[in-house]
Parts: structure tokens; C-alpha cells; sequence
């Protein structure tokens, strides 16, 4: 492969490939697209699933404890839905599930350190 210049065997000048069929323009850049996109569908869908699921282990609930320790085994059974929807299905779900049962959780966390605070641990 010769650079460009003269090419003393063919007698002519030559220029070098540029691997693009129209050199006084910039090739295109390369556009990198997600093969499935998160949709907001699916975020929202997962977010009403997961709060159902919680309302229904809370309906279940007799007590701060019992509150603190159904939310606790749903938070544990939803981290195991979201992984499943990341890895076989729809990865909008399953960060509405993530994000809300986090929250869920997190109220749990909340209950379970007021009650602390005033001389009452809720796990044990």
C-alpha cells in the first residue's frame, strides 16, 4: 500500500484510500443504540406491581414487628423479581420494582428505628 504521491510503475499520481467512498466529507459517526430501551411503561407498571405487593404483606401484619419482618422477606422476594427482570425480561420493570421496594424498606427502616429509639428493637 502506497501513500500519496507520485507512483513512478503506473506512471500517475496517486492518492491514498481513505475507506470512505467521499473523502471531502467527514464519515458519519457511529450511532450506538440500546438493543431494549427502558420504557416508561414498564418503570410504571413495575412501581404498581411492587406497591401492591407490599400493601398486601402490610394487610398481612399484625404488628410493628410482624410489619417490620413481612416487609423485610418482600423487600428480599422483590430483589429476586428485579434480578429475573433484568436478566429475562423487561428491565423497565424491574427498576420499578428496585426504586420502590427500596422505599418500602426504607419506611420499614424508619419504623424499626423510632421504635429504637424508644427503648424497643423490633427484629429480634
Amino acid at each position: 500500500m502506497q501513500a500519496t504521491g507520485w507512483d513512478p510503475v503506473r506512471g500517475r499520481w496517486v492518492m491514498a484510500p481513505t475507506g470512505y467512498p467521499y473523502p471531502h466529507r467527514q464519515p458519519p459517526r457511529p450511532t450506538y443504540r440500546e438493543p431494549h430501551r427502558i420504557q416508561a411503561g414498564g418503570i410504571w407498571l413495575g412501581i404498581l406491581v411492587t406497591l401492591f405487593w407490599f400493601l398486601t404483606f402490610a394487610m398481612v401484619a399484625w404488628s410493628a414487628r410482624s410489619y417490620a419482618w413481612a416487609t423485610i422477606i418482600a423487600a428480599v422476594l422483590a430483589l429476586a423479581a428485579a434480578m429475573a427482570l433484568n436478566r429475562f425480561g423487561d428491565r423497565g420493570a424491574a427498576v420499578g420494582v428496585a426504586v420502590t421496594s427500596a422505599l418500602g424498606l426504607g419506611v420499614a427502616g424508619l419504623i424499626v428505628e423510632i421504635r429504637y429509639l424508644g427503648d424497643d428493637w423490633l427484629l429480634w
